[in-house]
């Protein structure tokens, strides 16, 4: 078996490991986010140069699925004072 990786292998190069296993993480985020953002009724963000955020009739594609009774969008406004 010329192609095992032993322990010894694998702990000189842990950094590394971790580093791959981190960004892969991030990437099926990216990705499952992607798909459901492609999904009837939700679209994607608009960026501006005004400083802030703005989210109007938010929703969570979870909570969407769990609840009773229907969704009530939410809307979010966040901006940014600089004295």
């Amino acid at each position: 078996m010329e192609n095992c990786v032993n322990g010894r292998e694998i702990s000189e190069k842990y950094e590394l490991f971790r580093d791959v296993v981190q960004n892969l993480g991030v990437l099926d985020c990216l990705l499952s986010l992607a798909a459901v953002a492609s999904l009837p009724g939700y679209v994607k963000p608009e960026f501006v140069d005004t400083g802030g955020i703005e989210v109007v009739n938010a929703r969570h594609p979870m909570v969407e699925q769990i609840l009773v009774d229907s969704f009530v969008p939410n809307d979010i406004q966040l901006e940014v004072f600089y004295p």
